[in-house]
């Protein structure tokens, strides 16, 4: 009978165990892979390894198999092997590598955590079985710029803001993060309905009546369009957000990219200039950055052309022109500056 019971409470244990794959069949990852089948109090059960050395394909390590290195094994595995939970185990990789390698995780639909960096480990500040989930600054490959937030404070608060492109994956997080510094209130572009609506439903339940939120459906390449929303409105500063940014897609579609990114970026700016409105940024792209692709090359010249309308604005002691370069990271919640 006492046997029994013990059988049964072991498999029940078994069977409340996240089954997980382990990215990585390194040192690390053999490390984690025994401390995680040690630990009686931690509910993971590794069940096979993901790793790019072919040497090490089809062996077993730690009594897991290692399944192979490519990205599309990664979602079979998950399928046939019913993995609940992806652990990333490599703590020598660059950040491009982590990006990539992250994106292809989360596609699978499956959670995924990394273990501590190696140095975190050795100075005892973190147990080796100490997961967490993947942030910001894994993938940018340096530390989070930390805000001056008085600064912002001061710019922000009680102030009118116009958000072009307000409802895209920029614009929106845009809008979240102004929303902090207590602004009076947000003038949301965008020309898709559904994502301008998504994002004005999330800000109203989030702060309710304490901002004015006044969504606008409106093309930038539409310059009189901008022209009237700028002077109905008024913003003390314009985030200029709207862009194409789909680095294929515009390669196909290059004539889209330059009226969009260029014409609509010179329309609003326009705008800005015609009525006086005392605040313009530009939120540019990366890879803007010696430009390899229609995209960069678009976003580059509408820096450009933004710092030539700086220039000019200075001579007359007209409005600021400032441009900022962000960095988008894959599943990141925030912007990085």
């Amino acid at each position: 009978m006492a046997s029994r019971l013990f059988h049964d409470g072991a498999k029940r244990l078994q069977a409340e165990k996240e089954r997980a794959l382990i990215i990585g069949a390194g040192s690390a990852g053999t490390m984690l892979v025994r401390q995680l089948q040690q630990s009686s109090d931690v509910h993971i059960e590794p069940v096979a390894f993901i790793d790019d050395d072919k040497t090490k394909h089809r062996l077993e390590i730690m009594g897991l198999p290692v399944i192979g290195g490519k990205k599309e094994q990664i979602q079979t595995a998950v399928v046939m092997m019913d993995i609940q939970k992806i652990i990333i185990a490599i703590p020598s990789k660059s950040s491009h590598t982590l990006k990539g390698l992250y994106k292809e995780c989360v596609a699978t639909g499956v959670k995924t955590q990394i273990m501590p960096e190696m140095e975190q480990i050795l100075k005892g500040t973190h147990a080796l079985n100490q997961l967490r989930d993947v942030q910001p600054e894994d993938l940018l490959g340096r530390e989070p710029i930390q805000l001056d937030t008085s600064r912002l404070s001061a710019h922000l608060k009680g102030k009118t803001i116009m958000v072009t492109g307000a409802g895209g994956s920029i614009g929106s997080e845009i809008c979240r993060q102004i929303c902090v510094f207590a602004p009076q209130a947000i003038v949301l572009v965008g020309h898709g309905e559904f994502s301008i609506h998504s994002i004005l439903l999330e800000l109203k339940e989030l702060y309710g009546g304490s901002i004015r939120l006044y969504p606008q459906i409106a093309d930038i390449q539409d310059k009189q369009k901008m022209s009237e929303i700028v002077g109905q409105f008024q913003p003390d500063m314009i985030y200029h957000a709207a862009a194409h940014k789909h680095v294929p897609l515009m390669e196909i579609s290059p004539k889209e990219a330059v009226k969009n990114n260029i014409i609509g970026t010179k329309n609003v700016a326009e705008a800005a200039h015609e009525h006086g409105i005392e605040t313009f940024v530009l939120i540019s792209s990366d890879k803007a950055v010696n430009p390899a692709n229609v995209m960069g090359a678009t976003k580059r010249f509408a820096e450009m052309l933004i710092m030539q309308m700086g220039g000019q604005a200075a001579k007359q002691n007209l409005l600021p022109f400032d441009l900022e370069m962000y960095s988008e990271a894959e599943g990141a919640s925030s912007l990085f500056f």
